[in-house]
């Protein structure tokens, strides 16, 4: 068993396939299930992130998380130990 994961905001931005500034915009608003901020550093628990905003499985429409468009997930495929990336199916 291992431990969380705390991925960064670029990462985060990387695997939903959204704009850096739109995540940093997102994550200064506290509109990310799973982030935390330690001072100006914001990481996010994917895991977390995965369980709170109901990105597994299921047959979901797009959704917005903090006004950012995030992909319709019943195409995707996210592995909630955070396999390096998102796979389309």
């Amino acid at each position: 068993m291992t431990g969380p994961e705390f991925i960064s905001i670029p990462e985060w931005a990387h695997r939903l396939g959204v704009s850096k500034d739109s995540a940093y915009k997102v994550a200064r608003l506290g509109q990310i299930p799973g982030c935390f901020a330690i001072g100006r550093l914001y990481r996010v628990n994917w895991s977390a992130f995965v369980e709170r905003s109901g990105l597994v499985g299921g047959d979901q429409a797009a959704q917005e998380v903090g006004g950012v468009l995030v992909p319709a997930f019943n195409h995707v495929g996210i592995d909630p130990q955070g396999g390096r990336g998102v796979r389309v199916a």
